[in-house]
């Protein structure tokens, strides 16, 4: 997903964090705040219901 995003390939960039995101890839603070690679793609929509849901379940996660 970061080489699409830098790229500027936002459609792919967010086919593949959803992607990670269905798979279980939840770490919400690394990606929402420090992937810099994902920088351009913060401001779209679908990153950010993607990052509500994957708060969510960072939020919710049962060991």
């Amino acid at each position: 997903m970061d080489v699409f995003a830098v790229l500027d390939e936002k459609k792919e960039a967010l086919d593949w964090l959803e992607n990670a995101v269905n798979r279980g890839f939840i770490n919400y603070p690394f990606i929402n705040n420090y992937d810099f690679f994902l920088d351009n793609i913060r401001g779209e929509e679908r990153f950010k219901k993607l990052m509500e849901r994957a708060k969510y379940e960072w939020e919710h996660f049962e060991e």
